[in-house]
């Protein structure tokens, strides 16, 4: 309910309309830049004459194109008393016709959605008793909910907004009568080059770190290919005992294929994520797949997920994690088993261990974790001059505790505005804009990350990456670039020479690609490639994955999120442009059949977001059952973990800028938002000009607070965010 409440906030919104006609102005101006502007005109279109698509496999019946309907509508129907919020108030013709309509937060936080809170099979779940008065948060995740401990934990399985759709209500992925995903990915999402005229790569770079923080399916890597083949090792074939290599479900690759029939490739691999079926957890279905890593926002891709692995990032003295030590800096430590987390040329490359497997998967990745793991020790050490007597534990978990609240000040204050719009998150209550304490958690909100955003709406933001990353000198020149794909699961590069800080810096002033239909090539023909001409497409593999993990169709989405039923591909045309709407009927049987990946990733973008209404409507309710249902919110009053008043308006001084230039090896200049590109409303200035923490507020002697209190961020957002 509370979803579909979000949903009329933003159905009420004007969409956005892609605009390629301005130019870019960074370290590449040979690049289009997208812009987008309010469309005005209704868009009426008839249905098209079908056009037959290469790969695609249709039935002659398309009523029994579904067979996973046999779930009881009536049990997660919305109760009578909020039917009413579900449907706009008006007939909705085009973008044009929608208007503006004051936000109603009362009902919006009256409830949770009825299937949300149903009884879901836990299996070997056990988390150890819980301590109400605890200071720390667990490193599993267990107890932060003390009603129910298992909320949010390692090995939880993901809640869902609507109930799956499996092919025989249990767990088989629905495949009859749909397109291949291969076939969706390069007829629908091809790669043009369009850059965001507004914000950095760092966005999408931090996109990719929340992600990893608050989910991963289990029995996927995510960062390189399984071990196990579905297809023939030439890959012009399925694997001939593809029938006994269970959790195969690879995608075939039709024989025309515009790029992998150069290459005569008939089969990628794909390997399903483990479910609470195929596991025996759930022996009636249907069928839900388990997260492998904590689902708050805890950092635990820094610290692990589970006390064994945090274990083996730490000193064990002083408070610190591991480090390797090279040319006197700091580096992530060595992995342990480099031949299945790298992709190294030789021996002598580094290949890093952390908190989350996926470390190595792209430089960007690693070069933000390493700055991560500089961070908590820096704090360790200023923490320990300031209490000498704190013994190995308590810097530890005093140093986590306060970066954890840096992570999230940083991704609800700055991030999360770039992703969803700022009006949006300061309507939905997602940050707030005076100072003080916030007093919104609620136990009955569970924070167990959502199916529908981590194995869906979520993995729309892929279109961000670019296909090269940008090295950039002190005087923000672009020296070099780097191919993407050469560097999968090969993080040496941001060793070599300055390119750390080349990197940072290129992160903080090259443009993210533009949020639209478009993707890179790099990922959706060279991802995790190694020595070879190609690669996995990862789009093909985002939309494998949704119906591996029974994501219902974009139409009961669409539903779900306050737009009407579409009946005709033309009624789709309502949020996406007419030639979308007509393209996707060419390709599927049915407005029915349209995958959630598929339908959501061509929406025009909400004002001042980077999606559009259906998938900013699944991240909000995501991210505020992230805040709401965490007991450790570091803005929260009256709780064991609670910050003291000066402590929290120290927390509100942090930024990304700040902790680039605390933790780089020689950036001496920043903006002050770095993830917006550099102008003269987000000058450069010297880091020494950047608000920092005053740690002496972490002294257990206390100090005299100063005369002026300054919420710094809490300030600046409405004139780095709210205006574009």
């Amino acid at each position: 309910m509370i979803t579909t409440l979000l949903a009329l906030f933003l159905l009420l919104t004007p969409t956005l309309q892609q605009d390629t006609t301005k130019n870019a102005s960074g370290p590449d101006p040979g690049i289009i830049i997208s812009s987008v502007q309010v469309s005005t005109a209704p868009i009426i279109i008839s249905k098209p004459q079908r056009k037959p698509v290469s790969g695609t496999t249709n039935k002659e019946n398309e009523s029994s194109t579904r067979t996973a309907r046999g779930l009881d509508r009536d049990f997660y129907s919305p109760s009578e008393h909020f039917q009413s919020f579900l449907q706009p108030p008006y007939p909705l013709t085009g973008p044009g016709s929608v208007g503006q309509t004051p936000f109603r937060p009362d009902y919006y936080f009256a409830g949770l959605l009825p299937y949300a809170t149903a009884t879901r099979p836990v299996c070997q779940l056990a988390p150890a008793p819980c301590d109400p008065q605890a200071r720390y948060r667990t490193l599993d995740g267990s107890c932060n909910n003390l009603r129910n401990p298992t909320w949010g934990m390692t090995g939880s399985l993901f809640n869902r907004l609507i109930p799956p759709r499996y092919a025989d209500n249990v767990a088989a992925p629905v495949e009859e009568g749909l397109p291949l995903s291969r076939v969706l990915s390069s007829t629908l999402f091809p790669d043009v080059n369009l850059v965001d005229p507004i914000w950095t790569l760092v966005a999408m770079q931090w996109s990719q770190v929340v992600t990893h923080d608050m989910s991963m399916a289990a029995g996927s890597r995510q960062h390189k290919p399984k071990p196990i083949e579905c297809c023939a090792s030439d890959g012009h074939d399925l694997a001939r005992d593809l029938a006994a290599k269970a959790g195969c479900y690879p995608i075939r690759i039709p024989a025309d294929d515009p790029f992998y029939a150069q290459h005569n490739q008939r089969c990628m691999d794909f390997m399903r994520s483990s479910n609470d079926v195929s596991t025996g957890c759930n022996m009636y279905g249907p069928a839900n797949q388990m997260t492998a890593v904590t689902s708050y926002l805890d950092l635990s891709l820094v610290y692990g997920s589970n006390l064994e692995t945090a274990q083996s990032l730490r000193e064990q003295q002083s408070g610190r994690l591991i480090s390797q030590v090279r040319r006197n800096r700091q580096w992530l430590p060595e992995s342990t088993n480099r031949s299945a987390d790298c992709e190294n040329v030789d021996d002598n490359e580094p290949c890093y261990r952390s908190g989350d497997v996926r470390v190595n998967q792209n430089p960007g990745q690693a070069l933000v974790q390493t700055l991560m793991l500089r961070e908590h020790n820096r704090l360790v050490e200023s923490l320990h001059q300031l209490n000498p007597h704190w013994n190995d534990e308590t810097l530890y978990q005093e140093a986590r505790r306060l970066a954890v609240a840096q992570f999230q000040h940083i991704t609800y204050y700055e991030w999360l505005p770039v992703i969803l719009g700022y009006q949006n998150v300061v309507q939905l209550g997602l940050i707030q804009e005076r100072g003080g304490y916030s007093h919104d958690y609620d136990e009955q909100v569970d924070a167990t990350a959502i199916n529908d955003h981590a194995a869906g709406a979520f993995r729309h933001l892929h279109t961000l990456i670019t296909g090269e990353i940008i090295e950039v000198d002190a005087e923000r020149r672009a020296v070099d670039a780097i191919r993407l794909s050469d560097y999968f699961n090969r993080p040496v590069i941001i060793e070599r020479g300055a390119n750390l800080d080349h990197f940072v810096r290129g992160l903080a002033t090259q443009p993210q690609h533009a949020p639209d239909r478009y993707f890179s090539s790099e990922i959706t023909k060279f991802m995790f490639r190694a020595n070879k001409t190609f690669g996995l497409d990862l789009r093909s593999i985002d939309i494998q994955r949704g119906r591996d993990h029974g994501l219902p169709s974009y139409n009961e989405y669409r539903v779900l999120c306050g737009l009407p039923k579409a009946h005709t591909f033309a009624e789709f045309a309502d949020i996406m442009d007419a030639k979308s709407a007509e393209e996707l009927s060419y390709i599927y049987n049915s407005p029915d059949d349209v995958d959630m990946l598929v339908g959501g990733g061509l929406e025009y973008n909400l004002p001042g977001a980077l999606s559009g209404h259906t998938f900013t409507c699944i991240m909000g309710e995501q991210f505020r059952r992230t805040r709401r249902g965490d007991r450790f919110w570091f803005e929260l009053e009256g709780q064991p973990s609670s910050f003291t008043p000066e402590q929290l308006r120290e927390i509100r001084k942090s930024s990304l800028a700040k902790m680039f230039c605390e933790n780089a090896d020689h950036v001496t200049e920043m903006q002050h938002y770095a993830f917006k590109r550099p102008s003269n409303t987000n000058p450069i200035v010297p880091c020494d000009q950047l608000p920092a923490l005053d740690l002496r507020y972490w002294q257990e002697q206390p100090i005299t607070p100063p005369a002026e209190e300054s919420n710094y961020y809490n300030y600046l957002i409405p004139d780095f965010l709210g205006k574009k």
